[in-house]
């Protein structure tokens, strides 16, 4: 109990002295007037905003979450889909946001929607469908927005008499109780609404609320149609297909490999085991980068980069189109063509044969008319009748631009090219603008890359994104080959596009090995034609010896065969499929004692005298009288071949094959650059280089004949420091054979662009000469290996 009392009587004792000691201390000091007005003054033109924010914010959050939701069920719900789910992951960026709007804020654009809304409104200059973006209904939206936010309404912001009671009352307010800074900045909007001079601003909050809800619909659906059209945007401009160009491991090039002496593998396991795995690793590296994992990945960075980050969006919605130095000049001059066929076109000119320079003619003030629109006779020049410098000048320009020779005079390719429509120039050029976003390049990755149009006929080195190199190239023809036994006819020799794949090597001094096609149809032919008229000279004797009996019956001797076969060697089995220079043949056994391959043994029986000269001999097929030379004897190679520059590698064997010897002969010339690939064709050097003159040069087997392939090969070498190293000037004067492996593998891409648009921004419409520009879609390469100069 006393315990108690004592507690109590020492809690009043403490109460008492603290109530004390409150009454001596001084109370703290007002914030003051001046503070107050200094304070207020500046935190007044924020109040606009800060209110806006209070009728709009949550509004439009709510709305715009709701209307990317609506879609995002929509997209859902869709039971078949040729497109990503543009809305599904405009939704995933938008929960990352808690849905605050990024693309439109206070009812206006910001720079991220301005870069996309110019972007999109690009659609149709870029060849691209205008129905699969919806540019009418964002149309609608913002000049609702624009209507919403552009009328007077009742403003705001405070004035100066709502505003001098609250300074009055900041002055009031005890510096302990009161901080003045920012973090008073919420308890001083407060202080004013629920003051008598906040009802005005209260009443206009109620409109701005009106108001903001409108604003806020607008503003959601400007929100949403805009981030949705980046998506599909960023899909069909540049992430719609992964980059494809074939990836070839060279550790893995064992059959390439000149020091491997080990036999080729038989038929049934694979002929071609080196070019299996080079087939294995790309079909490896396209299931690796899963094409539709990629392009959702692609599109979903796409729109995290431009909505959320701090990175400029401007340069990044720009960075989605084509960064080739052709694409932009095209959309130019596709709306400039565009522009011409909407204007009428032009008229067709009839043909006039021996115009000449100084005459005066219909025709010739025809032909200024024409040229006028399509740009090639200058606008201030007067239009008359006369041939005069003005037209032979314009005649000239357009010649140049069109792939045929440039004489000033009107010529059968001239009548012909100049009659073709405007409407088939524009759909030309749109052609090749979507061949540009289809392409396998990235100018602004590659350091170095090999860029060959074959419509152009030219091989480019580019380095750092300029043009350091330009060779005129021979592609394949556009012949058509016949099987004679299936009797199926294809384009066989066209150079396959697109095609992307790594130089690895320049060899220099090449084999070329002659690829089965042509081998068969080209090759056999004329070892067939030799057999056969060796042989029809022995009939010949034959039939001199029967008329003759004192002369002994001919007999298959070895000297016999050497006569009639020609002095051909048989191959080393040991040889490598890029080839090293041949070790001669033992000498050849008696014909007693070798086999034939495919004939049968050349015995004694052989020799004696028969009805038939040409029995037991190798090639000929006694039943049927005919000569196949389908596969050689290792023992009797038909002389054509060494008399022709050619050799038989593993002959007899099911995986035999024919090369040309290295020299001044070969159909490679002295430098041939490989990038392995599908099709098995490469750059090379040529012997029968007047073709370069031509400006249509379509004439290969499928492989690309490259115009001074020495420097271009040397170009590549010294970026490696490789041409000293090896000492090529001294390989190329000993005939050595020599693979050079690139330390750097370099990538070239053979594609296909009938426009391209010059130095001085003009098209110049290219040979199709492949009849591409009829098909919408660019065919696939040909199923077979096409390797051939």
């Amino acid at each position: 109990m006393s315990f108690k009392k004592n507690t109590f009587r020492t809690l009043l004792w403490a109460a008492g002295f603290s109530l004390a000691l409150a009454a001596c201390e001084k109370p703290a000091p007002p914030v003051g007037p001046e503070v107050a007005q200094t304070f207020v003054t500046e935190w007044a033109p924020s109040l606009e905003q800060t209110l806006s924010d209070r009728t709009e914010g949550a509004s439009i959050q709510a709305d715009l979450k709701a209307v990317i939701e609506a879609a995002a069920e929509r997209e859902k719900a869709k039971t078949t889909r040729d497109k990503p789910p543009y809305d599904q992951f405009v939704k995933e960026i938008y929960e990352e946001l808690e849905y605050k709007p990024r693309l439109v804020v206070h009812g206006e654009l910001t720079p991220r929607g301005e870069a996309i809304w110019g972007a999109i409104q690009e659609i149709e200059d870029h060849v691209l469908d205008p129905r699969n973006y919806p540019l009418a209904e964002i149309s609608a939206a913002m000049e609702e927005l624009k209507k919403h936010t552009g009328g007077e309404h009742e403003s705001l912001a405070p004035t100066q008499e709502e505003l001098a009671p609250l300074v009055q009352w900041v002055a009031e307010q005890p510096t302990d109780e009161f901080v003045v800074g920012p973090e008073s900045h919420e308890k001083l909007t407060q202080e004013l609404l629920d003051s008598p001079q906040g009802e005005r601003l209260k009443k206009a909050m109620k409109e701005h609320e009106e108001l903001g809800k409108k604003i806020a619909k607008s503003s959601s659906k400007v929100e949403y149609l805009l981030a949705s059209a980046l998506a599909r945007y960023s899909h069909e401009m540049k992430h719609f297909q992964a980059r494809k160009i074939f990836i070839h491991p060279r550790e893995d090039d064992y059959y390439n490999d000149p020091e491997i002496k080990k036999s080729r593998p038989d038929k049934d396991k694979a002929p071609y085991l080196a070019g299996q795995i080079w087939r294995r690793a790309a079909a490896v590296a396209e299931a690796a980068h899963e094409p539709v994992a990629y392009t959702h990945r692609e599109i979903r960075n796409t729109l995290n980069v431009v909505i959320t980050s701090d990175d400029d969006p401007a340069a990044h919605v720009k960075s989605l189109e084509p960064q080739q130095p052709q694409y932009r000049p095209l959309l130019k001059e596709y709306k400039r063509y565009r522009g011409i066929v909407k204007a009428g076109g032009w008229p067709e000119v009839k043909a006039v044969k021996n115009l000449k320079p100084g005459s005066k003619s219909d025709t010739a003030k025809a032909l200024k008319e024409r040229l006028k629109i399509e740009g090639y006779f200058p606008e201030n020049k007067a239009i008359n009748d006369v041939y005069d410098a003005d037209l032979e000048e314009a005649i000239k320009a357009y010649q140049e631009t069109h792939q045929m020779p440039v004489t000033g005079k009107p010529h059968t390719m001239f009548w012909k090219s100049l009659n073709v429509p405007a409407e088939r120039r524009l759909e030309q050029i749109r052609l090749n603008v979507q061949r540009w976003r289809d392409t396998n390049i990235r100018h602004e990755e590659d350091e170095v890359y090999v860029f060959i149009n074959v419509a152009d006929f030219h091989a480019e080195i580019w380095e750092n994104q300029e043009l350091a190199r330009r060779h005129r190239v021979v592609v394949g023809n556009n012949d058509r080959v016949c099987d004679p036994e299936t009797k199926e006819c294809q384009n066989a020799n066209r150079t396959p596009v697109p095609l992307a794949a790594y130089i690895d090597r320049a060899i220099y001094n090449p084999y070329w090995n002659v690829t089965p096609r042509i081998r068969k149809e080209e090759i056999l032919p004329k070892v067939k034609k030799y057999v056969q008229a060796k042989y029809d000279k022995i009939k010949e004797k034959a039939a001199q010896q029967a008329m003759a009996p004192r002369i002994s019956p001919l007999a298959p001797t070895e000297q016999t065969l050497t006569n009639s076969l020609g002095t051909g060697q048989a191959q080393p089995a040991n040889d490598t499929l890029v080839g090293r220079p041949p070790v001669q043949a033992q000498p050849a056994q008696q014909p007693s004692q070798q086999p034939t391959q495919g004939f049968g043994p050349l015995s004694p029986d052989a020799a004696a005298p028969s009805s038939d000269p040409l029995a037991g001999l190798p090639y000929y097929n006694p039943e049927t009288g005919e000569i196949d030379v389908s596969t050689t004897d290792p023992e009797n190679v038909p002389g054509w071949y060494a008399e022709n520059n050619y050799e038989v590698m593993y002959p007899g064997k099911s995986w035999e094959y024919v090369r040309m010897t290295p020299g001044a002969h070969n159909a490679l010339g002295f430098v041939k650059i490989i990038f392995p690939n599908y099709y098995d064709v490469y750059l090379h050097d040529t012997n029968a280089r007047a073709l370069f003159g031509n400006d249509i040069r379509a004439y290969s087997h499928g492989c690309m004949r490259l115009q001074d392939p020495l420097g271009f090969s040397e170009w590549l070498l010294r970026r490696d420091n490789l041409y000293e190293k090896n000492n090529i000037p001294k390989i190329l004067e000993t005939g050595e054979y020599l693979p050079v492996f690139l330390e750097r593998q370099i990538p070239v891409f053979v594609e296909y662009y009938t426009v391209r648009v010059d130095d001085n921004g003009r098209a110049n419409f290219l040979a199709d000469v492949y009849n591409y520009d009829d098909d919408p879609h660019l065919p696939p390469p040909p199923k077979k290996a096409v390797a051939a100069p």
